[in-house]
């Protein structure tokens, strides 16, 4: 599976809390050119404490997810967001309580 590329690498699935990292957040981006959403994708990618970037259709371009400290931390993060050149809007929420992730094989 691993040379017909089904199964794409191997990941840990890590407790950020005992980094210290306590609030995960998910953050919608709208960008003002959607052609640049992939360029500005990468960019964000590059902040340490985005986990996750996608491209998604609707009213928003990117969906992220992120961990922060505390309050102060995620107002850094979200501060260093905004000010990367073609972003017009975020809408962040905090995650109160994650259930889990799973991995979804086709029948």
């Amino acid at each position: 599976m691993l040379d017909s590329g089904i199964i794409q690498n191997f990941a840990c699935n890590i407790d950020m809390a005992k980094f210290g990292y306590n609030l995960t957040f998910i953050t919608m981006v709208r960008i003002v050119n959607a052609n640049n959403s992939e360029k500005i994708a990468y960019k964000l990618m590059k902040i340490s404490s985005i986990s996750s970037v996608d491209m998604i259709t609707g009213e928003y371009d990117l969906i992220l997810r992120g961990y922060a400290k505390n309050q102060d931390d995620l107002y850094y993060i979200l501060s260093k967001i905004q000010s990367i050149e073609g972003i017009d809007h975020l809408f962040t929420n905090i995650v109160i309580k994650s259930l889990g992730n799973k991995t979804v094989i086709p029948e």
